[in-house]
């Protein structure tokens, strides 16, 4: 029974949104006292729970104590006799009524939409619990089924997430030459495989570094970045084709809505599976439900079901189509990268010039003579760092951050980059923070971790809507800056130690400041575009991302090996030096965007600017 209890805690805390957000929906279309009876729902649970709390030590009891007034406020709502407003959309809401609307929107419209709407979004939701699971648990797999150390896992999991990003970088298309269905069947199979191998491999092979367990789980890393580079394109180009205008923003809210739903529930199924049956237990988990999805768009998404949505939105689609074509592909990036390589001709040749001696001296140290490199650096513990360290990936992270600059502006190259220091804590909610939940906690958080890793979907899904509500008439520029240092602020209360009360203020706070600047990266980055550029800026825009994924995944590994290692007393661990570094890392991206405000607006121009 105790291991269900995170089960039990992780119903009751979905169940506890539902009355909420369905009160506060249901009292607005029937006009009665909304805030009210939100406010009745959301709060009273919180008092009886640290009153029961006080008398009591029965964990079900704490939790019927959460659900039993939203269950009776929901009740009281829904049998209400006041009938619905039929003239609700017409009225004009407040900050309150917008929140609520726009969150419970999505689910209210997935009931509406198409058959094969209607396989995507639940493929989703699968695919996304099936991706969080697996990542969140990945490093600490390597670590104990596989038989690396710290490092060595932490590489592992940047090559999945930093692969997936280059991946659908290239077979993001794919779904354009087969079609929706079978593109997404094909990756659905492929994410198969690699989960059968990433399950397997502790079983059919010998642990260590490139032993045959390793490299049979990254033969399952490999399935699961090609069905991905495949799979996520193809859901948002399905939402493009089976939506219009009208419905455009609902589809692609359905989709954040289940994804996020399904970032959720790997925190309540994991727990008790690894629990009886270990990490490799529940990656076969995850393994059946990705069998479960193939199902669901085998069944959902059939050739009949597709044309009819399809031809219901046809002309609509048609034009679509046409004015993404007259904005983007490789024809467009080919003649900006031109025309910016003109106008920067003086430095980006000295910069190509520097990257080709960079690249000669990588080919010989790799490839050619690495025994004259060995020797002529081995009289420095610092140089034979750097002779050991492959130079390959940094070449080539060089050659794309040249593009870049050619074909952007100093000021565009400089925002890109100056985010990748508070980025680096999103790539610490799978590198850093399971290790840290399981090793420096006892007690319920060391025992059910992945319930607090997953905690962020659910807040980003809650907190956005209100964020963006709030804060939408805001200077774009002002809430990068705010929303940066807000998100890098509450790593520092994770310096003050390992507690409760400081973990959940930091995933809390850290979540806010992810909603108050996220969305408003993209905006920011549209807004700066040149005009007929908006395309290739956007998608630039998600190059230090993939950067961050990497850089990230190189130095985790080794704080958590010296600071937060494992079979080591909670009492001797450091983390709360692993977490100050971390801290101030990350406030390098609100410093350096408040000291280039002045500049940065200066040079601020439109997409409709020429």
């Amino acid at each position: 029974m105790n291991d269900l209890i995170i089960v039990f805690v992780g119903l009751a805390l979905i169940l506890y949104i539902f009355f909420v957000l369905g009160t506060a929906r249901l009292a607005i279309q029937k006009n009665l006292n909304s805030v009210l009876l939100t406010l009745a729902a959301l709060l009273t649970p919180i008092i009886l729970f640290y009153v029961i709390n006080y008398y009591a030590d029965s964990i079900l009891l704490k939790i019927l104590s959460v659900l039993i007034v939203p269950a009776l406020t929901f009740a009281h709502t829904f049998f209400s006799s006041n009938k619905f407003d039929k003239t609700d959309s017409e009225n004009e809401k407040n900050y309150f009524e917008n929140i609520i609307m726009e969150l419970t929107q999505p689910f209210i419209d997935l009931a509406k939409t198409s058959q094969a709407l209607l396989g995507i979004n639940i493929s989703y939701v699968l695919e996304g619990l099936s991706y969080f699971g697996v990542v969140g648990l990945l490093a600490i797999f390597f670590n104990d089924s596989v038989g690396l150390n710290d490092i060595q896992a932490g590489n592992m999991v940047g090559v999945l997430t930093a692969g997936i990003t280059i991946s659908m970088l290239f077979l993001g298309a794919t779904v354009d030459w087969i079609g929706l269905r079978k593109a997404l069947l094909i990756a659905l199979f492929l994410m198969l495989i690699g989960r059968v191998f990433l399950s397997l491999s502790p079983a059919l092979g010998v642990p260590g570094l490139w032993n045959s367990s390793h490299l049979i789980a990254m033969l399952g890393i490999l399935g699961i970045i090609l069905g991905y580079g495949i799979y996520q394109p193809a859901c948002y180009a399905g939402v493009k084709v089976l939506t219009d205008e009208k419905t455009a923003a609902m589809g692609y809210a359905m989709l954040y809505a289940l994804m996020n739903l399904g970032g959720f529930l790997p925190g309540i199924i994991s727990p008790p599976v690894r629990k009886s049956f270990g990490i490799d237990g529940v990656f076969w988990v995850y393994a059946a439900l990705t069998v479960v999805g193939i199902g669901v768009v085998y069944f959902f998404i059939t050739k009949k079901a597709y044309n009819s949505a399809v031809n219901e939105l046809q002309d609509n689609t048609k034009q679509k189509d046409e004015e993404d074509k007259e904005q983007t592909g490789f024809k467009a990036f080919q003649n900006v990268f031109v025309k910016q390589y003109k106008e920067k001709a003086n430095i980006a040749n000295k910069l190509l010039i520097g990257f080709g001696v960079l690249l000669i001296l990588t080919l010989l140290k790799e490839y050619i003579i690495p025994e004259f490199f060995s020797n002529l650096m081995s009289g420095s513990s610092i140089l034979i760092s750097v002779y050991e360290t492959n130079w390959i990936i940094p070449i080539l992270l060089i050659a794309l951050s040249i593009l870049i600059y050619i074909i952007t502006d100093l000021r565009f190259y400089y925002f890109i980059f100056i985010l990748i220091f508070v980025q680096t804590l999103f790539a610490h909610n799978w590198l850093t923070i399971p290790q840290y939940t399981s090793r420096a906690f006892d007690g319920f958080v060391g025992e059910n971790f992945e319930f607090f890793v997953n905690l962020n979907p659910i807040l980003i899904f809650i907190l956005t809507p209100m964020v963006t509500a709030l804060t939408s008439k805001k200077d774009t520029y002002n809430m990068m800056i705010i929303g940066t240092f807000i998100m890098a602020l509450p790593t520092f209360f994770l310096a003050l130690g390992p507690s409760f009360p400081t973990l959940m203020a930091y995933l809390f706070i850290m979540t806010i400041g992810e909603a108050m600047w996220q969305p408003r990266f993209l905006q920011w980055v549209a807004e700066i575009a040149p005009k007929n550029m908006t395309g290739i800026y956007m998608g630039i825009g998600q190059f230090p991302w993939f950067l961050t994924k990497v850089i990230t995944s190189l130095y985790s590994g080794w704080f958590l090996m010296n600071y937060c290692p494992a079979n080591t007393p909670i009492s001797e661990l450091n983390t709360e030096t692993m977490w100050f570094i971390y801290g101030i890392i990350a406030m390098v991206s609100p410093i350096g965007l408040f000291l280039a405000k002045s500049w940065m607006k200066k040079g601020f121009k439109t997409k409709h600017e020429e």
